[in-house]
């Protein structure tokens, strides 16, 4: 019998393969085997407490067959079209010969391979057609992944329990990295990016080294997992720095809302000196926000500048009587101290509060004798023509903000999309923050490191017109997802042929 050492790949071999089984009945093949659904049920349900059998003669040859073809370099393509038209195939004495003539394969016409291993073959081909034919994963990793199917193929045959076993070495490995793969971003050249290389050397050791010792893919998972695991920390430590950021954002701008409300429900509509615009706009303003980003909205400092506010304006109307004036000339001593340990202590230009202290006077002066005045009239300061309405419409409740419509509903924070751009790029990414004062979305990719910024209502318009899409189930195992697919459809399959 010529050994497996002489079992050579050719990339002619699936057209010859073609062409020796020409005018042969292909059913006669399939119906010598189990239903596959059965046969699939019978391999899942296999119980972790099943001893492995000792392999048969056939099945050694065949696994060692398969270590050959797993070591030969060529597609996997190539390599998937040599295992249906050639390993299957064996001589009628029970054993498989490989037969080198003219560098092409050649084999016998009779199966002997046993029915279990056969349906094997065939679960394990479906298995990895169902993972190619995942949407989640990256052209570039499913090319890398499809390597595994002869490895896996193997084991399979080896130890029926990779079936059954969730905590299989192999099937650990497999979920692994194609988990590693889901939200991986196609980049211009893979041999530059450390998850691509990893998973890459990961694949390569067990094509080079798994012969039957299946606790190599213990070892090799076990080394993943650090380099993975410790990718993902640091992934989550740049995305959580990235939230605080924004959230230090959110905060700042909320409390900057809040600040111009409180100013501008005070002054909108009135007829006040410029004195006053200078010393709440470019002074008290700056006082207030720092004074609601430390303590908040319901410190006693908050509620003593808000009060001082009060009265420095009441302090330039026209006092009407003498029980107001009395009350103004009480109230200026401590008017200007507390004004002036507010404005010192943002910093304020010492010079210049002398000079608004002796306008601010002037005004407060002429306030006590209302027919001096000049009928209250003055001009409108280019601060003062802002739109004061459409910033209280922006400072109201902040609960209000956070409802800013129903495109937010379905887009929590975590959820994976994978977008296309209009030049055919495309990236997968998570949302990792979302504004709660205009509803801005931050997206990250696998690293931790903001790809997109973008609204809800763009995201939506992008996932109708399918530029992009949700990606979902990516903390399920991808075997155990592959699994429950394959179980549908062979179920479906059963029916039809039933």
């Amino acid at each position: 019998m010529a050994t497996a050492n002489i079992y050579q790949l050719n990339t002619s071999a699936q057209s010859d393969s073609h062409k020796k089984t020409a005018g042969k009945n292909p059913s006669n093949h399939n119906k010598t085997r189990p239903k596959l659904f059965a046969a699939f049920q019978r391999l899942l349900n296999q119980g972790q407490q099943d001893k492995k059998e000792p392999l048969t003669a056939e099945t050694t040859e065949l696994v060692n067959a398969l270590t050959h073809l797993q070591q030969k370099p060529g597609t996997t393509k190539e390599r998937a079209a040599v295992i249906e038209e050639a390993v299957l195939k064996a001589s009628s004495d029970s054993q498989l010969q490989y037969l080198e003539s003219d560098s092409q394969l050649q084999y016998p016409e009779e199966e002997v391979i046993n029915k279990i291993t056969s349906n094997t073959i065939d679960i394990i081909r479906l298995l990895f057609k169902t993972l190619q034919d995942d949407k989640n994963i990256p052209n570039t990793m499913k090319q890398l992944l499809g390597q595994l199917h002869i490895p896996i193929l193997k084991v399979a045959i080896l130890d029926k329990s990779f079936f059954s076993q969730k905590e299989h070495p192999a099937r650990q490995l497999l979920n692994q990295l194609t988990q590693a793969a889901l939200t991986w971003n196609e980049v211009k050249d893979p041999h530059q990016d450390e998850l691509y290389l990893r998973i890459h050397a990961a694949i390569q050791r067990i094509l080079a080294e798994f012969k039957q010792n299946i606790s190599l893919f213990d070892e090799i998972s076990q080394e993943f997992s650090t380099f993975f695991d410790r990718e993902q920390r640091v992934a989550k430590a740049l995305e959580k720095r990235m939230q605080q950021i924004a959230m230090g954002k959110e905060k700042l701008e909320i409390a900057r809302r809040q600040v111009m409300h409180e100013i501008n429900s005070r002054i909108d509509g009135q007829a006040l000196p410029p004195v006053l615009d200078t010393l709440l706009l470019e002074g008290w303003k700056d006082l207030l926000l720092l004074i609601n980003m430390q303590q908040g909205q319901k410190s006693k400092a908050w509620h003593k500048s808000l009060v001082l506010m009060d009265d420095l304006i009441w302090s330039l109307e026209p006092k009407q009587n003498q029980n107001e004036q009395e009350k103004l000339l009480r109230l200026m001593p401590t008017l200007y101290r507390q004004l002036r340990e507010g404005l010192t202590c943002i910093s304020f230009d010492p010079y210049r509060i002398e000079q608004l202290f002796k306008e601010l006077r002037t005004h407060q002066i002429a306030s006590l004798h209302p027919t001096h005045q000049d009928n209250g009239e003055r001009h409108a300061t280019p601060t003062e023509a802002l739109s004061t309405t459409r910033v209280q419409a922006q400072s109201n409740n902040v609960e209000e903000i956070v409802i800013a419509g129903p495109q937010f509903a379905s887009f929590n924070i975590g959820t994976w999309f994978k977008i296309t751009h209009d030049d055919g790029s495309v990236i997968r990414a998570k949302m990792a923050w979302r504004s709660i004062v205009d509803g801005s979305l931050t997206l990250v990719n696998h690293r931790g490191v903001t790809v997109l910024e973008t609204t809800a209502s763009i995201l939506n318009h992008q996932i109708q017109n399918g530029a992009a899409q949700i990606l979902s189930d990516l903390d399920a195992p991808l075997m155990d997802r592959a699994l429950r697919s394959m179980a549908s459809k062979l179920k479906r399959l059963e029916k039809k042929q039933a």
